[in-house]
C-alpha cells in the first residue's frame, strides 16, 4: 500500500521544485532537475509497475506545478519588484510569521524575523499585498516581539531570497512600532518559553542552553562554540524539535491518562490536543509540522481502529503539508526531517530483525536505539554532506551516547515550562536536577567534535552528496557480499571504496592544498585575506613587502594574514571607503611602516574617517584623496584609479547608498618578472548600482584576470559588469554565516555564467593567486 501511495508526494514535490527552480534557481539547479524529470519520465518505457507508478504520479506533478506557479507569482509580482528596484523608503506594515531571532554579529547585535508585508505606503501611493519576506533590525529594543504581532516602520525594501520563499529583505530606519498584538495563545506560548529560559539561566552554560533547546527548540542561549560542537558531532538535530519530541509528548499523555483510568478515545483526543499545543509552543518549524501532522494522522488511524502503518502516516503528512505550504519543498529542515523519518520507517525494522537474529542475547533497547540511529543517520547523510557537514561516522556513536538521556530532559523541561508560572522555585529545583543530564549531552557533543572522525575532509555541495551516496552504496554492496561469503568480490569492493574515498580526498582542493602544499605558496602574487565580513587584499611587491587594499575590522585577522605571508613592510595602503569592515583595523598596519594611505573623497562615516586620520598622523604617513585618473607606481606595480570622479556629488544624489558608491575602484597591474605576463586585478570596494552603471558605460573594454566582486557578493549588481571585465577568477570576501545573506545565489550564478571561477573567503579562507607558465594558479588556506 505504501508503494502505491508514494507517487503522490513525489509527484507534488517534483512539480513544486521544478517550477521554483526554473524561476528562481541557478543554471546548475535547473540542469539537475531537468535530469531528474527526464529520468522519471523515462520510467514510462520500463517495467509495467514503474510505468503505472509514473502515470499515477502525473496528475500530482501537474498539481505541484500549479502550486509552484502560484507561489512564484506571489514572490515575483510586479508591485514588489517595482518597490525593490526603486528602493524608495516607505511606511510598511508587517505581520510576524516567526519570533525574532537574535544574531550577535561582529559589529552589532541584529535581529531577524520572517514577516508578511501587508501594506506599503510611499509619498505618492499605497499598496496592499500579502508578500512573505524577512525583516532585519538592530539592537535589543524589539526583543519582545511575538509571532502574529503586527508592526510598522519606515523601511527600504531590498531584494530577498526567492529560493527560501522571501520576496524581499526590509531594513527599518528607526525602531519598530507595534500596532496590533499577537493572538493570546501566541503570547501565552512566548511567556512559557521565556519562563523555561528564566528557570535555567543560572545553570552551567551548556545546561542553560540545552534544556530549552532539547525541550522547545529554543537555541537562543547557545554559544557559537556549543552550536558548532553539536553540528560537528551530528547532534544538532536534537535541538531542532521533531518526531522524537512529539512522540515523547504523545506517549506521556496517553500513558498518564490510561493510568488514571480514562478510556482510549479520551486519551487519543487529549494526545491530539497536546500535539497541537506543543506545535504552538515550539513554533511551526518544518520538522515540527511534519512530526505533528504525522502524529495526528497516526492518532486518527488508531481511533478508527485501522492498522498502524507509519509509512502511510508519513506520506499523508508530507502530502498535506506540501498542499498547504509548497515552500516546504525547498526547506532543508523539512527535507532532512522527512528523510530521517523515511529511513526509520522503512529501514529500521529490517535492521532490528537482522540484529536480533544475529545477536539474540543483545539488550532489545540497545538494538532498537542502534537501528533507529543508523537508519536516520544514513538516510540523511547525503543531504547533510551537501550542506557541508560530514558527521556520519561520529554521529552514530554520539547519538547512541546522548539519546538515552534526551527523553528525560524533554519531559523534565516540559514540566519546568508549565510549573514555572505558578511555582518558580520548584521549576528552578527541577532545572538543577536536570542539569547533569544536559551537561552529559554537551560533553558528548564536545568530545565528538574533537575526535578525528569529525575532522575527516569531505567535499560539500552536489559533489559531497554524490560522494556520500556512492560510499553508502559501496558499503551496502560490501556487506551483502560478505553475507554471501563472496570474499574475492568483497575484497574488490573494499579496494574500490578505499580508492574512491582516497580519490575524493585528493580531488578536494582543500585536502590537496593541505597535504601537498604549504601556506602560503612561495610564488603568491595576490592574496585575499579572510578577515570575516570585510575586505582585505594583499598585492606582493618584493619578498617581504606588499600593497594592502582594505584591512577589515579585526586587527588580529589582518595582522596574522600578513605575518603568514611573510610581509614585513606595507609602503602603500589603499582604503576603498570608510566603513568599518574595510577600514576599521587600520591601526594594525602601523607596525608595517606605511608610507602612503590612499582614501576616497567622501569622509563618511566620520568616526572611522577620524580614526584613519589619527592613525595616519601617528604613523607619519600622508593621506592622499584619490579620484579617477590618478596613477600610482611602485616596484613595477601600477595602480590606476577608475572611480570616483573628482566631482562625485551629482552621482551620490542619485545613490541609495552614498558611502558605498563613493568607494575607490582601481586597477592593479603586477609585472611578476621582466618577461612574464601581467596580472590585472580590479578592486571595487562596495560600489552599488550608480557607480557600477558608470563603469559599464565608460569602461567597456576593461579586461582583467581577477575581479573583486563589489559589496561581498550582494544582490545589488549591474549584470553588465561581469560580462565586460572578462575575468577568469572572481573573489567574494565574505564572513561565514553573516547576518546579511551574502553572497546572494543569483550573484554567484551570474558570475559563473560569465565564465568566472568564484572563490569565497567564507568557504576557502585565505585565497592566493600565483602566476605559473602564464596561467593563474589558485591555492586556498582551507
Amino acid at each position: 500500500m505504501v508503494g502505491r501511495l508514494l507517487p503522490i508526494p513525489v509527484g507534488l514535490w517534483l512539480g513544486i521544485i521544478s517550477v521554483l527552480v526554473v524561476v528562481f534557481g541557478s543554471t546548475g539547479w535547473r540542469i539537475l532537475f531537468v535530469c531528474i524529470l527526464a529520468a522519471a519520465g523515462s520510467s514510462i518505457f520500463t517495467t509495467s509497475r514503474l510505468r503505472y507508478l509514473t502515470l499515477f504520479a502525473l496528475p500530482f506533478l501537474v498539481i505541484g506545478i500549479v502550486l509552484g506557479l502560484a507561489k512564484a507569482t506571489s514572490i515575483s509580482n510586479s508591485t514588489i519588484n517595482q518597490l525593490i528596484q526603486e528602493q524608495r523608503p516607505g511606511l510598511a506594515t508587517f505581520e510576524l510569521r516567526a519570533d525574532p531571532v537574535r544574531f550577535q554579529g561582529k559589529y552589532q547585535t541584529r535581529q531577524s524575523a520572517e514577516v508578511t508585508l501587508k501594506e506599503f505606503q510611499t509619498f505618492h501611493a499605497a499598496y496592499e499585498m500579502r508578500t512573505p519576506g524577512r525583516l532585519v533590525f538592530e539592537g535589543e529594543s524589539n526583543s519582545k516581539l511575538v509571532i502574529g504581532e503586527t508592526v510598522t516602520a519606515q523601511v527600504v525594501l531590498r531584494a530577498g531570497e526567492p529560493m527560501r520563499g522571501r520576496a524581499f529583505t526590509a531594513y527599518p530606519k528607526g525602531s519598530l512600532a507595534s500596532i496590533s498584538k499577537a493572538p493570546w495563545w501566541q503570547v501565552a506560548a512566548a511567556n512559557l518559553r521565556a519562563g523555561l529560559a528564566g528557570a535555567t539561566k543560572d545553570l552551567p552554560a551548556d545546561s542553560a542552553a540545552l534544556i530549552p533547546g532539547l525541550t522547545l527548540g529554543d537555541t537562543s542561549q547557545e554559544s557559537s562554540e556549543l552550536t558548532e560542537a553539536m553540528r560537528a558531532s551530528g547532534l544538532a538535530h536534537l535541538t531542532a524539535v521533531s518526531g522524537a519530541n512529539v512522540a515523547i509528548v504523545v506517549g506521556a499523555v496517553v500513558l498518564l491518562l490510561r493510568a488514571l483510568g480514562f478510556r482510549r478515545a479520551w486519551a487519543i483526543g487529549a494526545a491530539a490536543l497536546a500535539v497541537v499545543g506543543f506545535a504552538v509552543l515550539v513554533r511551526f518549524e518544518p520538522s515540527v509540522l511534519r512530526a505533528s501532522v504525522m502524529a495526528l494522522v497516526g492518532l486518527l488511524a488508531i481511533f478508527l481502529g485501522r492498522p498502524k502503518i507509519p509509512g502511510v502516516a508519513l506520506i499523508s503528512a508530507v502530502t498535506l503539508l506540501l498542499l498547504v505550504d509548497p515552500w516546504l519543498a525547498l526547506s532543508w529542515g523539512f527535507v532532512l526531517s522527512v528523510s530521517a523519518t523515511a529511513g526509520i520507517v522503512w529501514f529500521a525494522p529490517a535492521l532490528v530483525t537482522r540484529a536480533e537474529a544475529r545477536w539474540p542475547r543483545a539488550p532489545k533497547y540497545l538494538v532498537l536505539a542502534m537501528a533507529l540511529t543508523i537508519s536516520a543517520q544514513v538516510a540523511t547523510a547525503p543531504l547533510v554532506a551537501a550542506l557541508g557537514n560530514n558527521s556520519l561516522l561520529v554521529g552514530v556513536p554520539a547519538n547512541l551516547l546522548a539519546m538515552p538521556v534526551v527523553p528525560f530532559i524533554t519531559l523534565s523541561g516540559l514540566v519546568i515550562t508549565f510549573v514555572e508560572p505558578v511555582a518558580p522555585s520548584v521549576a528552578v529545583l527541577l532545572a538543577t536536577l536536570t542539569s547533569p543530564l544536559a551537561e552529559w549531552v554537551g560533553l558528548v557533543a564536545r568530545l565528538g567534535s574533537r575526535s578525528w572522525f569529525a575532522d575527516i575532509p569531505w567535499p560539500d555541495g552536489t559533489w559531497g552528496a554524490a560522494a556520500t551516496l556512492g560510499v553508502i552504496g559501496l558499503v551496502g554492496l560490501l556487506i551483502f557480499l560478505l553475507r554471501e561469503r563472496r570474499s574475492k568480490l568483497a575484497l574488490l569492493v573494499a579496494s574500490a571504496i578505499f580508492t574512491f574515498v582516497g580519490g575524493l580526498f585528493l580531488a578536494n582542493s582543500q585536502v590537496s592544498s593541505t597535504i601537498f602544499s604549504s601556506w602560503p605558496p612561495r610564488d603568491w602574487q595576490v592574496v585575499a585575506c579572510d578577515v570575516g565580513q570585510g575586505d582585505a587584499l594583499v598585492f606582493r611587491l618584493t619578498k617581504d613587502s606588499a600593497i594592502v587594499s582594505d584591512v577589515g575590522a579585526d586587527a588580529e585577522l589582518i595582522t596574522n594574514c600578513l605575518h603568514q605571508l611573510g610581509v614585513l613592510k606595507v609602503p602603500m595602503v589603499l582604503l576603498t571607503h570608510f566603513h568599518s569592515d574595510h577600514a576599521g583595523a587600520i591601526g594594525a598596519l602601523v607596525p608595517f611602516d606605511p608610507q602612503l594611505i590612499g582614501v576616497t573623497s567622501l569622509r563618511s562615516p566620520p568616526q572611522v574617517a577620524a580614526l584613519v586620520t589619527a592613525t595616519a598622523r601617528g604613523a607619519r604617513a600622508p593621506v592622499h584623496v584619490l579620484s579617477a585618473g590618478n596613477q600610482l607606481q611602485i616596484f613595477g606595480t601600477k595602480i590606476t584609479v577608475i572611480w570616483p570622479p573628482r566631482k562625485i556629488e551629482p552621482v551620490l544624489e542619485l545613490s541609495q547608498a552614498p558611502e558605498n558608491d563613493a568607494s575607490l575602484v582601481f586597477l592593479v597591474e603586477q609585472q611578476t618578472a621582466p618577461d612574464s605576463a601581467v596580472i590585472r586585478t580590479l578592486v571595487t570596494g562596495d560600489i552599488e548600482l550608480a557607480a557600477q552603471a558608470h563603469l559599464a558605460r565608460h569602461w567597456p573594454g576593461l579586461l582583467v584576470d581577477i575581479y573583486k566582486v563589489p559589496h561581498h557578493g550582494s544582490r545589488v549588481q549591474d549584470e553588465r559588469i561581469a560580462g565586460l571585465v572578462g575575468a577568469r577568477h572572481a573573489i567574494i570576501s565574505v564572513g561565514a554565516e553573516n547576518d546579511f545573506g551574502h553572497p546572494q545565489a543569483v550573484t554567484v550564478s551570474s558570475l559563473e555564467q560569465a565564465g568566472m571561477r568564484v572563490h569565497r573567503s567564507d568557504l576557502s579562507g585565505d585565497i592566493a593567486f600565483s602566476s605559473r607558465d602564464g596561467e593563474l594558479v589558485v591555492t586556498t588556506r582551507r
